[in-house]
């Protein structure tokens, strides 16, 4: 991407400690700043609020072990002994320009005047650090009023207006600017409502801060102090304090957030920012991130975090996972990828233990674990272990939803499908987690089109018996694309492959709901999760169920009618088709080459259809707005030439088919036209290069060959 594409947000990367010669805090006039408003971005939803609640835990010490005395050049109880009769009153044992607990000021105005208060003592901070010749951040962090919708566990949602810390500077600012998070309430009973606002900050934070280890947010209610820590096990919680009684734990806590390093603040100190480009290392390998690809919305869990890395030892590029798995599983995931490989695409290159500056893991553990008296909290029981883990994968893939036409989309499923059948046949497994975002399409080396194929492998199911099923547990699958009967019965259901398909045509029927074109053209003015589709999003396992097996024919074309984009239309019959094949199983379960014949013939049938009412011509058909010179060739920086992607040898008729029904679906030999998106923009793909992995998978194709007789033997003997 280009280089204005890479600028990092000014809250990137933790930064080297700057010399103090030359830094200046700003000096911040009251008001501080205009109200900045901060949208509602992503989906939340009563559950997650309430789960995040649950999982609190109270660590006595929590305050001391984030921003431990030997952490700072110049300590808190110095600061607030220099703050003596300008800032602090030792005799009354309160801050003098603290707001006080007047019911009669308005929210905005409180927040202003806190707002005011913190950034006096920040500035105050800064200016004894830098005329000690301290070290201090590059850029000064400021306090700023904000505005924004806040979700509670009920599921309520409220006005709030707070304040956030960020580095300063920012005109326009964004949850992907936020280094700390305040939120305001008039008295001391109102701490928790504080800390349930703070919850919804959290969330943001996490999806939109592909560097982010944890996240901190402060509660302010009246007199009253709590610092809340959020990660991917939870939040934590230090005792609540008086910020008057207690004025030393206080400046510790702001000077942290303020004058320290912003490891201190969760910021991942392993990507490193040099010249505005950002870098990480696994197995001792450099590896510079050249954009974000993924980001897993939900703030509990693995976490997800995927970017696109380029290897400048063979200029490849690669995808780096960041993920948080559980202690006791911690090496299951690339156990299986490195098993999956044999057959799959997807290629484990590396894959390490990610370890802090001490050498220690990060570890959801470790906040958890009070050093007051060596004991450690009183921790909910079904808290996770989680440590990070970082693997390095290859080939680099794009979305589905890249796809370039619906033609391709349709090709690019039953790419997965077929790689899908592999694993299952093969090596005894199952996804179980198949979703729009764990089909890909890469750039074969081989092939004249891109290819689809599957990843995330880390909710696969190992399957037995015959047909080979597995146990299905609640971790299986993404709500949306989960299959009726697992959403309804996890721990009851012996997982089987019709549970996937199921989960393949979801993705179909969301990506015609959302989309409205090729190369990921969203559709403009519509949200899923008000659409009659709103089921698959609020985990509605029955209302989902009633309409994919109970609705009628005419009442499920109805159905789709409503939700799908217009521009769909014409792929209704093949969910149609597909909804019956896989839901409506009567004396046996779908297998792998019915769900790929269904794929297959309306690829073949849209193929003829081209090919009857485009005109025939010597040269590959054009995309529009494609230009040549006098002698036929493009001319350098025009878009390429784009055709219908044919299904070549690779891509043919599904394996199991009789060699009548193989002729009758054989492709057509004339060139296909070109796509049928020709007035919409198509995904431009690079020339294509050999990587490692299609190395790799050109040595594994001999091994698999025998494989892959076996299947068709077992199959033709079932038959």
């Amino acid at each position: 991407m280009a280089r204005s594409q890479q600028r990092v947000p000014h809250s990137g990367v933790p930064e080297g400690r700057k010399s103090t010669q030359g830094l200046i805090y700003p000096d911040i006039p009251f008001p501080p700043s205009t109200v900045q408003q901060l949208p509602l971005s992503i989906a939340l939803d009563k559950k997650i609020l309430s789960d995040t609640q649950r999982s609190s835990a109270l660590v006595p010490n929590l305050v001391n072990d984030l921003f431990p005395k030997a952490s700072f050049s110049i300590t808190p109880n110095v600061i607030v002994k220099l703050c003596e009769k300008d800032f602090y009153d030792l005799t009354d044992w309160k801050w003098l320009y603290y707001p006080g607990s007047s019911k009669k000021a308005d929210r905005e105005e409180r927040a202003y005047a806190t707002a005011s208060f913190l950034n006096k003592l920040t500035r105050l901070c800064w200016l004894l650090y830098r005329d000690n010749q301290r070290p201090l951040p590059g850029v000064p962090r400021r306090w700023s009023v904000i505005e924004s919708p806040r979700l509670l566990a009920d599921g309520s949602k409220v006005a709030s207006c707070g304040i956030a810390l960020a580095e300063a500077g920012p005109d326009d600012m964004q949850w992907s600017h936020m280094l700390c998070d305040v939120q305001i309430e008039s008295t001391a009973k109102g701490i928790s409502l504080a800390v349930q606002k703070l919850t919804t900050g959290a969330a943001h934070v996490f999806a939109t801060q592909d560097h982010r280890l944890f996240h901190l947010g402060l509660a302010l209610a009246g007199d009253t102090c709590q610092l809340a820590y959020f990660d991917r096990a939870g939040r934590v919680l230090s005792p609540k304090f008086n910020v008057h009684k207690h004025p030393v734990l206080f400046a510790r806590a702001i000077m942290g957030l303020t004058v320290l390093d912003k490891a201190f603040l969760g910021l991942d100190p392993t990507i490193t920012l040099r010249e505005g480009r950002r870098f990480l290392e696994v197995n001792q390998q450099e590896y510079e991130i050249m954009e974000t690809i993924h980001i897993k919305t939900a703030m509990l869990g693995r976490g997800t975090v995927c970017w696109r890395c380029r290897c400048p030892s063979d200029d490849a590029d690669y995808v780096i996972k960041n993920v948080w798995v559980e202690e006791k599983e911690e090496h299951e995931e690339g156990e299986l990828l490195m098993h999956v490989q044999q057959v799959a695409e997807l290629r484990l290159e590396a894959d390490e233990l990610v370890l802090r500056p001490d050498g220690e893991p990060y570890t959801t553990t470790r906040v958890r674990e009070s050093h007051e008296g060596g004991k450690r909290p009183i921790v909910p029981y079904w808290i996770p272990d989680l440590v990070l883990r970082r693997m390095v994968l290859e080939p680099y893939a794009r979305p589905l939803r890249d796809f370039s036409s619906k033609e391709e989309l349709l090709e690019l499923m039953l790419d997965a499908l077929k790689e899908h059948e592999k694993i299952y046949e093969d090596l005894h497994v199952l996804h179980g987690n198949i979703n729009d975002d764990n089909i890909r399409a890469f750039d074969d080396p081989v092939l004249s089109r891109r290819r689809g194929m599957l990843i995330d492998f880390a909710n696969a199911v190992t399957v037995s018996g015959q047909p080979a099923t597995g146990a299905a547990n609640e971790a299986v699958g993404t709500s949306p694309f989960t299959a009726c009967d697992v959403l309804l019965c996890p721990r009851q259901v012996e997982y089987g492959p019709w549970h996937d398909f199921e989960s393949f045509l979801y993705v179909l029927m969301i990506i015609c709901a959302t989309c409205s074109g090729p190369s990921n053209t969203h559709r403009q003015g519509f949200d899923i999760r008000k659409s009659p589709m709103a089921p698959w999003y609020a985990s509605d396992g029955n209302r989902k169920a009633d309409i994919m097996y109970l609705d009628s024919d005419a009442k499920f074309r109805a159905f789709l009618d409503r939700t799908f984009d217009p521009y769909f239309d014409d792929l209704k019959d093949v969910v149609c088709e597909l909804r019956t094949l896989i839901m409506f199983r009567k004396n046996r379960q779908p297998t792998h080459v019915d769900v790929m014949t269904v794929f297959y013939n309306h690829i073949r049938a849209r193929q003829a259809n081209q090919a009857r009412t485009t005109p025939s011509s010597n040269h590959a058909p054009l995309v529009a707005g494609a230009k040549h010179n006098g002698n036929g060739r493009k001319r350098r920086g025009d878009p390429t030439p784009v055709s219908s992607p044919s299904l070549d040898a690779s891509a043919g008729a599904p394996r199991g088919m009789t060699t009548r029904a193989k002729s009758r679906a054989a492709p057509p030999r004339e060139p296909s036209p070109a796509s049928d998106e020709s007035d919409h923009t198509v995904v431009q793909t690079p020339p294509r290069r050999k990587t490692r992995a299609s190395t790799k998978r050109a040595q594994s194709d001999k091994q698999t060959g025998m494989a892959t007789a076996t299947r068709a033997a077992k199959r033709r003997k079932m038959e």
